[in-house]
């Protein structure tokens, strides 16, 4: 039986138009892929998330072929809703139509996207293999190995130090494929926490231009009440007892409460923002590490091959 996104949903780029919402069709949605948008098509009431991953991943491997970047299983792989900054990771049967329908006005504010599994764990992205020696009771040679091996025969000894070469290949190809999976696993927490970052940019800008039409009101009002110049007024003409007197207006209370907490929404944001760019700071320096170790791990490997030969 063929897989259900096959068949059934479709993906495909967004067309960038600012008229656009995030999905205009009711049985679309939009789905950030390795900071590119896909439209996933084709959805029903019963369409899990699983699913939706699984037609994103032919999609990417249908596109890019050998130059593709999304390695794995389905299962490796998550959706994380993302809203003003805040994000979770959704559960595999999740409906997303759904939850994406249940949104209502706060559509444009929510995205999703598609990252690796492991970068939303909360233990440390990859564990390290430890050898653990377990002794054999039931066969304990009373000679050592190397006077063991000279006892057997050629052939015996040839196919045990055959067999010995193809567990140290094993090893070390699994050794090579986790370390390529941890590079994977950082890359795409690179990518979900630029895409945060972006978000919260978004965010900022919106605070100010709320900030500032809070300000050109304020003034405006004022400008009408006490006339242009009631900066020059306020210093010049009132004592400070006859400001006791008068008090705040209450319409001028509450622009002032306004500001205030949309200054503090500001300042939010920037804290966010600023651990944000450090998280990415330290995952940038993981990398390098990375990529350092296995450059100096390949050079000796050639080393060690040359001087064999």
């Amino acid at each position: 039986m063929a897989p259900f996104g096959r068949n059934l949903l479709k993906t495909r780029h967004k067309n960038r138009s600012p008229n656009k919402d995030m999905a205009s069709n009711e049985r679309e949605i939009v789905v950030w892929v390795c900071q590119e948008e896909k439209i996933v098509c084709g959805l029903t009431k019963r369409t899990t998330c699983t699913e939706v991953i699984q037609a994103l991943l032919e999609e990417h491997q249908a596109t890019f072929g050998e130059k593709k970047v999304l390695f794995g299983k389905p299962s490796d792989y998550c959706i994380v809703e993302k809203w003003r900054g805040s994000e979770r990771v959704l559960p595999p049967l999740t409906k997303i139509l759904r939850l994406w329908k249940a949104w209502g006005e706060e559509q444009s504010n929510l995205h999703f996207v598609l990252v690796k599994s492991d970068a939303f764990l909360s233990f440390p992205l990859w564990k390290t293999a430890e050898a653990k020696v377990v002794q054999n009771i039931e066969k304990q040679w009373d000679l050592s190995p190397a006077n063991y091996m000279k006892m057997l025969p050629i052939d015996k000894q040839k196919k045990i130090v055959r067999k010995t070469f193809r567990k140290l290949a094993k090893l070390k190809q699994d050794s090579v494929q986790q370390e390529r999976d941890n590079m994977e696993t950082l890359i795409h927490l690179i990518i979900s926490q630029d895409h945060t970052i972006h978000q919260q940019v978004l965010r900022m800008k919106e605070l100010d231009m709320e900030i500032e039409k809070c300000e050109a009101k304020f003034h405006l009002d004022r400008v009408a009440n006490d006339g242009e110049n009631y900066v020059q007024e306020s210093y010049l003409m009132i004592n400070p007892s006859e400001a006791e007197q008068q008090g705040i207006r209450p319409d001028d209370q509450k622009d002032m409460h306004d500001y205030l907490s949309k200054s503090e929404g500001i300042l939010q944001v920037e804290e966010r923002l600023k651990h944000h760019k450090q998280l990415i700071e330290k995952l940038c320096a993981e990398i390098e590490r990375e990529v350092h170790g296995l450059y100096t791990e390949k050079s000796g490997d050639d080393v060690c091959t040359e001087g064999a030969a």
